[in-house]
């Protein structure tokens, strides 16, 4: 069961990111200005990408720069949730 949720964790984010490139284009690419940040947000920053070009045609308010530092702590989380998770796993035995 947990590696169901871990993998809806890392597809669901992206899958929105192309549905919304997909239907979009023009105003994703005017959004991020470089189809590389788009890229490099696609692969590292799912959720910060997805809110950022949602909330980047409008301005930015205080709620969204809140939703959006939201969103960076979840993509840096996930990062370290492995690393979290496996620890007792990594033998301490040292060279």
């Amino acid at each position: 069961m947990g590696c169901i949720i871990a993998v809806l964790a890392a597809v669901v984010p992206r899958v929105l990111v192309l549905a919304g490139w997909y239907n979009d284009q023009a105003g994703w690419n005017a959004s991020f200005g470089s189809p590389i940040w788009l890229l490099l947000g696609f692969l590292f920053v799912p959720w910060t990408t997805f809110f950022f070009a949602l909330f980047a045609p409008t301005g930015f308010d205080v709620l969204s720069i809140l939703v959006l530092i939201c969103a960076l702590v979840v993509d840096v989380g996930t990062w370290g949730g492995g690393l979290f998770g496996n620890r007792k796993q990594i033998s301490n035995f040292r060279y």
